[in-house]
């Protein structure tokens, strides 16, 4: 059953505008601004895009988030948008994006996102958000692969666009049913063994797999499967991991 809150947030401090300048295909670059803020904070790639975005809702309260976010150890609990992060305005030249985020279900987002002279798209999750933001910043058609759509063309789906958002993946390697992800930090490895099972709700379920820290957890969409590992590569729980000999 959905849970329905009450909120005073003005119109406008549901809007996020991404103002986005170099297009490279998985590191773009652009300011975002929240509201009517005439000053933005710049971001690189579609993660810090995210990030920031949500740290806007933990601290507003909306939307509300309906899943707990499942990690492998503790709770990431950082701001992108401290003092440390550099200001910046749009260009003349830079694509505009105006992107509404109505609710947190599935462990996803839904949404609207927006662009002068195009209609509304609704989004489902936030993985069908990234491959229409990606689609239309390179001028390639969008192809969303729906349910008629085979497993295996929709792993693969999932499989190039995880490497959009994961941060330093050095070795990707594809088996039949399973997606391997290797990371090397200061000498030492993380690799993730991942098991896509399902394509429920426009985004992927299955396990994923720890294999230094020995540990396993089930993931609920691609925007969890991407949170679980960008933390665990850039430290989080990182030094209680059990070697594996």
């Amino acid at each position: 059953m959905a849970i329905s809150y009450k909120s005073t947030l003005h119109d406008r401090e549901r809007i996020f505008t991404a103002s986005f300048g170099r297009c490279e295909e998985a590191a773009p670059e652009g300011v975002l601004y929240h509201g009517e803020h005439r000053t933005g904070l710049c971001f690189t790639g579609y993660w810090e895009l995210e990030q920031m975005i949500e740290d806007c809702f933990q601290q507003q309260q909306y939307p509300r988030v309906v899943m707990d976010p499942r990690v492998f150890q503790g709770k990431e609990n950082r701001s992108l948008w401290g003092s440390e992060r550099k200001a910046g305005e749009r260009q003349e030249n830079d694509r505009i994006y105006r992107i509404r985020v109505t609710q947190r279900q599935n462990a996803s987002w839904q949404g609207l996102l927006l662009q002068e002279g195009q209609e509304a798209y609704e989004f489902s999750s936030f993985l069908k958000l990234l491959v229409r933001l990606d689609g239309s910043l390179n001028n390639r058609p969008v192809q969303w692969l729906d349910g008629a759509a085979g497993k295996e063309q929709r792993k693969q789906q999932v499989e190039h666009y995880l490497r959009f958002v994961v941060y330093y993946p050095e070795n990707v390697t594809a088996l039949a049913d399973t997606l391997i992800y290797r990371f090397y930090e200061k000498g030492e490895s993380r690799t993730f063994v991942i098991h896509p099972m399902f394509y429920e709700h426009d985004t992927c379920q299955g396990r994923v797999y720890w294999k230094e820290c020995r540990r396993q957890n089930s993931f609920r969409s691609f925007l969890e499967l991407a949170g679980m590992m960008n933390a665990a590569a850039e430290g989080s729980g990182w030094e209680d991991k059990e070697r594996v000999i």
